[in-house]
């Protein structure tokens, strides 16, 4: 796969429990089309899906699901956001973050991580009285 942003290739691990459902999907829900994609629309016609359209997907599962985002973008950079931090929760080094993002400094990905505050505590000095 080549990524978008920045024209380089990338090739990341597939989860087995993804590549399974990617499997059902493609024997059981993927409408019979042409086109060359993996997932397509899957209302008429079956072509492949506009730029907006995850976004959008987004959108409607997090207002069906209850979360509220107050004041936050809602659409594909969520998940982005959400996998950027769940990533430094499991120590993943910055760098490694910002080449699964696409990005090609680190600076960029900073803006999609959040001040954790109890490994920040970690860091905390004792104080002297």
């Amino acid at each position: 796969m080549t990524q978008v942003k920045t024209g380089n290739p990338l090739e990341l691990p597939l989860l087995t429990d993804v590549g399974e459902a990617i499997i059902n999907y493609l024997k059981n829900a993927r409408p019979k089309t042409d086109s060359d994609h993996v997932f397509v629309r899957q209302v008429p016609p079956y072509t492949n899906f506009n730029p907006g359209a995850v976004g959008a997907l987004v959108r409607v599962h997090l207002q069906k699901s209850g979360i509220h985002l107050e004041g936050k973008k809602k659409g594909s950079h969520t998940l982005r956001h959400s996998l950027a931090s769940r990533l430094l929760e499991h120590e993943i080094p910055l760098p490694v973050i910002s080449e699964i993002l696409g990005h090609t400094t680190t600076e960029t990905t900073m803006t999609y991580l959040r001040i954790d505050i109890s490994e920040l505590r970690k860091c905390a000095l004792e104080v002297a009285v």
